[in-house]
C-alpha cells in the first residue's frame, strides 16, 4: 500500500509543482497590469533606475509568458531559469532596501 502511494506521489509531484508555480507567476504578473504603483514604489526605494511603469509591465509580461510555458510544458529549462531570475530579483529588492 505504501509503495502505491509513494509511486503515485512521485508521478504527480512534478506536474503539480509546475502548475502551482505557473498559477503563482500568472497571478503576480496579472497584478502588475492592474496597478503597477506598488512595484514602482519598491523599485524606487531599491533600484531607482528601473522604477518605470514600462519596466513593471515588462516584468508582468515575462511572468505571464513564463507561466504559460510552465503550463504547456514548453522550454521548461528556460522557463525555470527565468523563474529563478525573477525570484532572485525580488529578493534583491528586499536585501538592498529592507525598509
Amino acid at each position: 500500500m505504501d509503495t502505491v502511494i509513494i509511486a503515485t506521489a512521485q508521478r504527480i509531484a512534478g506536474p503539480f509543482l509546475r502548475l502551482s508555480l505557473a498559477i503563482i507567476l500568472a497571478w503576480i504578473g496579472a497584478l502588475k497590469f492592474v496597478d503597477p504603483t506598488p512595484v514602482v514604489g519598491l523599485l524606487q526605494a531599491s533600484l531607482p533606475f528601473l522604477a518605470l511603469p514600462a519596466f513593471v509591465y515588462l516584468l508582468g509580461t515575462v511572468e505571464i509568458v513564463t507561466a504559460i510555458l510552465l503550463v504547456a510544458g514548453i522550454a521548461l529549462p528556460y522557463a525555470g531559469l527565468v523563474t529563478i531570475g525573477l525570484f532572485a530579483g525580488t529578493l534583491t529588492i528586499f536585501v538592498i532596501a529592507p525598509a
